[in-house]
């Protein structure tokens, strides 16, 4: 649950959002998931730090709802599980018609995506994605024969497709793979796969019907990459600032990543600090588990 007050508070407070109150009269449902949403890519980043490294690797579990929202509020940010959830509890206490998708990275379920329905007329389908890790700054239509609009955002080229039964979301296939989350291989007509779902399949009732789910993905190192690399990535600005084990990436003008390598545990630390300043009392907990330089 997210008491009305506490959903008013996160946005004014944590998102920044101003008149919050006449701000959720407005009519126009896709302007005020849109605002929510661009706000939140903006200071909530998607991150492993806390959620995964920090804590060795026999107690991490799926975390509750209360650790969720607390974290949200403090900036924290997490995994797809942390931002949809926040969304998923915020968005029902708005009235909105909210679906949850599990989806599936290689073949494997360790995804999750926001569905609402009925936004800007009776019937159709959006999809909101928050926790993926690459740019998505805009609810997505999926009433679309074969695809949807292409999207230039940040440093991605991207779009939707229906493809073999699911809707998968793919890259431009000269991205070169940049890798936030996972450096997918497969290509489909010259675009990068990243993650598939099937709304008649996927669709789950409620996100606490993938509980099961997203224990194992917390607790199997095999199925995610999340138990042994370090991720934070964030859109400041709507301008990546991305953060792969001992590489630090800035998007520029260009919209292009300008790399830098970092040397040792100590610029490590400080580029952390540099960058989530909230993450201090996490960021060596989660170093000595994740041991980069041995």
């Amino acid at each position: 649950m997210f008491p009305l007050e506490e959903v008013k508070d996160y946005l004014s407070n944590v998102l920044g959002l101003s008149n919050v109150d006449q701000f959720l009269t407005n009519p126009d449902k896709l302007e005020i998931v849109t605002t929510i949403l661009r706000a939140h890519v903006q200071i909530q980043p998607f991150q492993n730090v806390s959620t995964f490294l920090s804590i060795d690797y026999v107690n991490r579990h799926r975390p509750t709802w209360g650790v969720i929202k607390s974290a949200m509020f403090r900036k924290e940010g997490g995994v797809c599980y942390h931002h949809h959830y926040l969304f998923y509890e915020m968005l029902n206490t708005l009235k909105f018609n909210v679906g949850v998708v599990k989806a599936r990275y290689f073949g494997v379920y360790t995804h999750l995506v926001i569905l609402l329905r009925d936004l800007v007329k009776k019937g159709d389908v959006y999809l909101l994605e928050a926790g993926s890790g690459y740019p998505t700054f805009q609810p997505i239509c999926l009433d679309f024969e074969k695809e949807s609009p292409i999207f230039c955002e940040s440093f991605v080229e991207y779009k939707y497709i229906k493809h073999e039964g699911l809707i998968i979301r793919v890259h431009k296939g000269d991205d070169k793979g940049e890798k936030t989350i996972c450096e997918s291989k497969r290509m489909i007509d010259g675009w990068r796969e990243l993650y598939g779902f099937s709304v008649e399949d996927d669709e789950v009732s409620t996100i606490r019907a993938l509980d099961d789910m997203y224990e194992i993905v917390m607790t199997d190192k095999i199925i995610t990459p999340f138990h042994d690399s370090l991720r934070w990535i964030c859109f400041p600005n709507f301008r990546a600032r991305i953060f792969v084990d001992k590489t630090v990436m800035e998007e520029n003008s260009e919209h292009k990543l300008v790399k830098k390598e970092l040397k040792n545990t100590e610029e490590i630390v400080e580029a952390m600090h540099e960058l989530s300043p909230v993450l201090d009392d996490y960021i060596i907990p989660a170093l000595n588990n994740l041991k980069l330089f041995e």
